[in-house]
């Protein structure tokens, strides 16, 4: 603490100094007992007050796998990789796809092995939108 001010170590993210008029007791309280003042930690474990992205989850719901839409594949983000609006295939640089689906399930068995889309597994869907990603929005109480 420095003054009016903490003083936090992230490794991710340097130092970040904050006035104590922008954090809450119980989140000082909780920097004090993990005795992270000073000290590198991940920014994994930021306490929320110095959240730097804010989302609002619009939707949640749960489907299969390959009743992805094109639309649902782009959100994922799949890549456009040419001007023709070619997706990428994420396994075989020389190749490409017209569709969005079909990168997103090389996309998936990259991460997830040859035959985890033949599996077709029930996938949680979590739709959001930003509210800021410059730090908390004004429009949002502390809670």
């Amino acid at each position: 603490m420095n003054g009016n001010y903490v003083q936090c170590i992230f490794k991710d993210l340097g130092y970040i100094m904050l006035p104590f008029s922008e954090i809450s007791e119980k989140t000082l309280s909780n920097i004090k007992k993990r005795k992270t003042l000073g000290h590198w930690q991940r920014a994994r474990f930021l306490p929320k007050e110095f959240s730097r992205i804010w989302l609002e989850i619009t939707d949640i719901r749960i489907d299969r796998l390959n009743d992805i839409t094109e639309a649902d594949a782009i959100a994922e983000g799949v890549e456009i990789v040419s001007h023709d609006g070619l997706y990428k295939h994420y396994y075989d640089k020389n190749f490409e796809f017209e569709s969005s689906v079909e990168s997103f399930t090389t996309l998936w068995v990259s991460i997830n092995g040859l035959s985890s889309w033949e599996k077709n597994p029930w996938v949680w869907v979590i739709s959001f939108k930003a509210l800021s990603t410059n730090g908390k929005p004004e429009n949002v109480e502390n809670s």
